[in-house]
């Protein structure tokens, strides 16, 4: 794919709008309409994976000739999902519980090809909070920032000071795991784990080995790890080394 290509961002985040400025993508944002409810007993990876495949599939259907971009984010803490915060007092409760702790932020990104051809990763950041006082957590929601983010904060503007420590992507916090989504838009045109959905692949969304095809590797398309072989993994090529999906996808 040539980089002036144009992309459509599926998207009406204006953070992640501004991510993909800076990246030097031109892209035309053409938000996309879904149900986000997550399905009972849903884990957090599979719903922000699910989610930006819907947000993807809803734009690129009225779209087939545009690469398409969506992209979903979640933060985890203690085993609860943190979406935006419906109130003042709720945006209040999600900060108070993350003060002095750490907690997952979870971006799922879907990328649809004219060919069919669809790329869908997750990305995961673990992010530590210093202690917060309630005057700065007041003060804070007072500015109003917290109201239309996921945790109810903004890594990138008012909350920057609250934050101890960060393990994996900075962007991805802030909305988009730039350096993947770059990535996955370079390698266009080989084989993916994820093709499209109305070639009625069973294994999209599923974790499948995206190694290209040209190392030789007859399992692509096929259940296996697809861990990245600069790891030293063994079993890369291999079916299913069925890694837990707790771990860090980055």
């Amino acid at each position: 794919m040539q980089r002036s290509e144009k992309i459509l961002l599926a998207s009406a985040s204006p953070r992640r709008a501004d991510l993909l400025r800076t990246a030097g993508v031109t892209f035309e944002v053409v938000p996309a309409d879904i149900d986000e409810t997550p399905e009972p007993r849903e884990e957090p990876e599979e719903l922000v994976r699910r989610l930006s495949q819907l947000k993807a599939l809803a734009v690129a259907k009225d779209h087939p000739d545009k690469i398409v971009l969506a992209a979903d984010t979640v933060v985890e803490h203690d085993g609860e999902l943190l979406g935006k915060p419906e109130s003042e007092k709720h945006a209040f409760e999600i900060l108070a519980a993350l003060s002095g702790d750490s907690h997952e932020v979870m971006t799922g990104f879907s990328l649809i090809f004219p060919d069919g051809n669809v790329r869908t990763e997750v990305a995961v950041t673990e992010v530590e909070f210093r202690d917060l006082s309630k005057a700065e957590i007041n003060a804070y929601i007072d500015s109003g920032d917290p109201m239309d983010k996921a945790g109810a904060y903004g890594i990138q503007s008012g909350a920057a000071g609250f934050v101890k420590s960060i393990a994996g992507s900075y962007t991805n916090v802030v909305g988009l795991p730039l350096a993947e989504v770059m990535g996955a838009i370079r390698n266009v045109g080989t084989p993916a784990c994820d093709h499209d959905q109305r070639e009625g692949n069973r294994n999209v969304g599923t974790p499948v080995c995206d190694h290209d095809q040209r190392e030789g590797n007859r399992n692509v398309g096929t259940p296996a790890c697809d861990r990245d072989q600069r790891e030293g993994n063994r079993n890369v090529g291999t079916p299913a080394c069925d890694r837990n999906r707790r771990e860090r996808i980055t």
